[in-house]
């Protein structure tokens, strides 16, 4: 799935249904120039459950940028921050998290919008997301990294790389 752009929330957005550990999706998004995904507002959090939910029915979460792995107990952000007090602390499914037999430092997000904490090397889907704002100009290719073709959003790569057809 390309990126998609919600005009809302000035943000792009790419659901990766290929799943795999949340190491390897967060390297992934940073690759693509983005990071995991860090849901801002609940009312984006409503938008991200219809996104989701185009992902293949065997999975029932994606990965998510939030972590307990430096501090268990002390959930942050991708970017190091606390989600202590803030609105994403209220957004656990009912028991969690748990740190079922000490080893879910990761979070996923259910179907219903909701965080249950699960083992970083456990396999799900992942979303990356940027900012629209955070997008750069890329001067090797002459143009914006965002651009919209026939109605859709493409979003292109920050580094120069060779491509053979």
């Amino acid at each position: 799935m390309d990126y998609m752009w919600a005009q809302t929330f000035k943000t792009f957005y790419r659901l990766h249904d290929l799943a795999t550990n949340w190491e390897q999706a967060r390297q992934i998004c940073e690759a693509e120039g983005t990071s995991l995904l860090v849901p801002g507002s609940l009312e984006e959090m409503e938008n991200l459950k219809l996104l989701i939910s185009n992902m293949k029915s065997r999975y029932t979460a994606i990965f998510i940028g939030i972590h307990d792995q430096f501090s268990e107990g002390d959930f942050v952000t991708i970017r190091g921050e606390t989600i202590t007090g803030t609105i994403l602390e209220l957004l656990w499914a009912d028991g969690q998290p748990d740190n079922r037999n000490t080893t879910e430092d990761c979070v996923v997000m259910t179907r219903e919008g909701l965080f249950d904490d699960r083992p970083c090397n456990d396999i799900y889907p992942f979303v990356c997301k940027i900012l629209g704002n955070e997008s750069k100009y890329n001067q090797k290719c002459d143009g914006f990294d965002v651009g919209e073709l026939t109605q859709n959003y493409y979003f292109f790569n920050y580094r120069f790389s060779a491509h053979h057809l």
